[in-house]
């Protein structure tokens, strides 16, 4: 997954940021006096020229989110894109005399220079912004020169969720799948350590349990569609997640997602012991006594396909493959 994306879409969570299906998030950089401009509420509109068609240029759309971020330091505010245009050289409608006349107060085109500087421009974005909201700073890695950058969210067309004990080999079987059909793979857990981060608790398994188990009552729909949003840059149509506990997860992606398929690991408990005590250095009882592990048998009655330790891969990428096959027919009528 993309860190940069991840960091941004975790801002929006932690920041309560509304975001969905459909929606795009947008990193831009900003060099003063203009960062000074935008904060400040003077410049409404966002303009940025390029030679060749780059992003913002059709990217950006109405109710996207743009994160500001000052050349070299933290990100600390955002502001939602209320209007867009975009012009062209190719659409014939790229006038600077125009853009110059009709819009140069809100861009804050403080100059002569801005607009000469851009005479050779051609494609041009404007994005009219709301008045930017401050938010708990964050850095981010970025080692290229891009000064602006894209991610869009959407749902996967597949969806592949894994469930099972502690021990039963989850992540192992959940990498095998992703790599097999090259894509993300992600985990419920990714947004539990999240909560747990935010709360200010040490990310354990016993602290994980107890967030799962408080944001499956109260953060439902939040917890959901962060684990299936947090999809940036794949080419596949399909996402592994694992660390499936609740049925009602299943129940929420069947309303959101065209096809969603169930994995359930059931090897036999002494696989499963020898498993966590070569992780752990030895096995604990008392975490198979935990509400959320007794889940499991209702889980196992609601799978797709069942693993255990003696499952062959083939016959299984081959299942995913022959339910992938089958919607994609579907779709066509």
């Amino acid at each position: 997954m993309d860190n940069i994306g991840t960091s941004l879409l975790n801002a929006c969570f932690v920041n309560r940021i509304k975001v969905g299906n459909g929606n795009s998030l947008h990193l831009g950089i900003f060099n003063q006096p203009f960062y000074a401009f935008i904060m400040s509420g003077d410049k409404t509109i966002e303009s940025r020229f390029s030679i060749n068609k780059c992003s913002p240029y059709g990217k950006a759309k109405k109710n996207d989110i743009v994160f500001i971020k000052e050349t070299g330091k933290s990100i600390c505010s955002y502001s939602i894109v209320s209007d867009v245009k975009y012009y062209s050289k190719e659409e014939k409608n790229l006038d600077l005399e125009l853009l110059k006349a009709n819009y140069s107060k809100e861009i804050c085109a403080i100059d002569n220079n801005f607009w000469q500087d851009r005479i050779n421009k051609n494609y041009a974005s404007l994005l009219w912004i709301t008045e930017p909201k401050t938010i708990i700073p964050f850095s981010i890695e970025k080692r290229d020169k891009r000064g602006w950058i894209d991610y869009k969210l959407q749902f996967p067309k597949t969806l592949i969720l894994i469930s099972g004990k502690i021990g039963s080999g989850k992540t192992y079987w959940a990498d095998k799948i992703a790599k097999e059909f090259k894509c993300n793979r992600n985990s419920f857990s990714d947004y539990l350590k999240l909560c747990c981060i935010q709360a200010g608790l040490e990310i354990n398994r016993e602290n994980l349990q107890k967030i799962g188990q408080w944001v499956i009552l109260n953060d439902f729909e939040n917890f959901m569609n962060y684990t299936v949003l947090n999809n940036f840059n794949s080419k596949s149509d399909c996402l592994v997640i694992d660390g499936l506990r609740h049925v009602e997860c299943i129940d929420y992606y069947n309303t959101i997602i065209k096809n969603v398929i169930h994995i359930n690991l059931n090897p036999s408990e002494s696989f499963r012991k020898v498993n966590i005590a070569n992780r752990d250095g030895c096995y604990n009882s008392n975490f198979d006594n935990k509400d959320v592990e007794n889940n499991f048998n209702e889980l196992n009655k609601t799978a797709d396909y069942i693993i255990n330790e003696f499952t062959d891969e083939k016959s299984l990428f081959s299942f995913i493959n022959n339910i992938k096959s089958c919607n994609n027919q579907l779709s066509l009528f």
